[in-house]
């Protein structure tokens, strides 16, 4: 099977600050942690329930420099756990990038090169 991702991912979990956006503007927020995350867009992990659609708001703690603002659009939601939810499951959850100013696309452009090249000299 081939790979259709557009960019190079990274497995790697840092902390990220996820507020839904709604008409009344911040409905809600949670502080949650990556799985993965690429030029594109960003897996977190997260015990709030969001539907493919919801915009958001990232705010993502790299280890370097200042946090990256973006928004985004959840393209993919995965419950984690047993077979039956319980209510308290987490979920996996695929947001695109859909606003991202070009000096955070840098910054996280730059961490992410950086920590792919280290990974690959380990």
């Amino acid at each position: 099977m081939s790979e259709r991702r557009k960019f190079v991912r990274l497995d790697i979990a840092v902390n990220v600050k996820l507020s839904r956006l709604s008409v009344q503007r911040l409905a809600e927020s949670d502080d949650c942690s990556t799985r993965n995350l690429c030029r594109g867009g960003i897996c977190v992990t997260t015990k709030k329930i969001f539907k493919t659609g919801d915009v958001v708001d990232l705010d993502i703690k790299l280890p370097v420099d200042q946090p990256v603002h973006a928004s985004g659009r959840v393209t993919w939601v995965k419950r984690l756990g047993g077979l039956r939810p319980t209510g308290n499951d987490p979920y996996d959850v695929g947001i695109e990038f859909v606003g991202i100013a070009p000096d955070q696309q840098d910054a996280l452009n730059r961490f992410i090169y950086e920590a792919i090249t280290i990974k690959r000299n380990i």
